[in-house]
């Protein structure tokens, strides 16, 4: 017997995406995790933003971050928010995306995060990675919190939470 989960649930993470949206095309520049009010903010890099486009697809930014969701067993609802641009002809687009649900095929497990610097972990940017290799890289170039400090809170977020009647 499977228990029902609604999109509203506490143990549903939100894959939040803010961006632009011109000439029919979204292109990403933050991504938010959240779970229940716990939220953990990512901005992309240029290269990041930039893949949307590069491969037509307003996803492709946060395909690792995606797949090592679903590896971890995190279910998740992506929530889109047009920052500038067209709203107004994006009515397709949103309604392929925003409230779209995914639900992991795996059961939990940890997603693995250090330091790009293991020698001194307080510096670099933040590497994720999942036991089935999706990686997925968060820049520390505009975060003012230590590389340790983005670490600690990503790890009670994707690691301590959302276990309740799943294994670890």
């Amino acid at each position: 017997m499977t228990k029902e989960i609604s999109p509203t649930s506490e143990n549903i993470l939100k894959l939040q995406l803010s961006g632009d949206y011109y000439d029919h095309q979204f292109t990403p520049f933050s991504v938010g995790l959240m779970l229940g009010n716990v939220r953990f903010g990512i901005l992309l890099n240029e290269e990041q933003s930039n893949m949307a486009g590069w491969h037509d697809d307003p996803l492709k930014p946060v395909e690792g971050l995606i797949s090592i969701l679903g590896d971890s067993g995190h279910h998740f609802s992506l929530e889109i928010a047009i920052e500038n641009g067209e709203e107004e002809t994006a009515c397709d687009f949103l309604a392929s995306y925003h409230g779209r649900m995914v639900w992991a095929s795996e059961s939990r497990r940890d997603v693995f995060i250090v330091s790009s610097v293991p020698e001194d972990p307080n510096q670099g940017n933040i590497e994720l990675k999942s036991e089935s290799g999706h990686t997925f890289t968060i820049s520390m170039e505009y975060v003012e919190d230590s590389t340790l400090q983005q670490i600690e809170e990503l790890e009670a977020l994707l690691n301590k939470s959302n276990t309740h009647g799943q294994s670890h």
